[in-house]
Parts: C-alpha cells; sequence; structure tokens
C-alpha cells in the first residue's frame, strides 16, 4: 500500500503529464 506522500507524487505526476499532453 502507497504511504500518503507516495499517492501525492504520483497524483501529480499524472496531472503533470495530462498538461504536456500525455
Amino acid at each position: 500500500v502507497p504511504t500518503l506522500q507516495e499517492a501525492y507524487d504520483i497524483i501529480e505526476m499524472e496531472e503533470m503529464e495530462r498538461d504536456l499532453g500525455f
């Protein structure tokens, strides 16, 4: 189970990729 910090990191990465158009 990911920690809360890892979950936030994953969410931030997904948002950045969405902004970049991936």
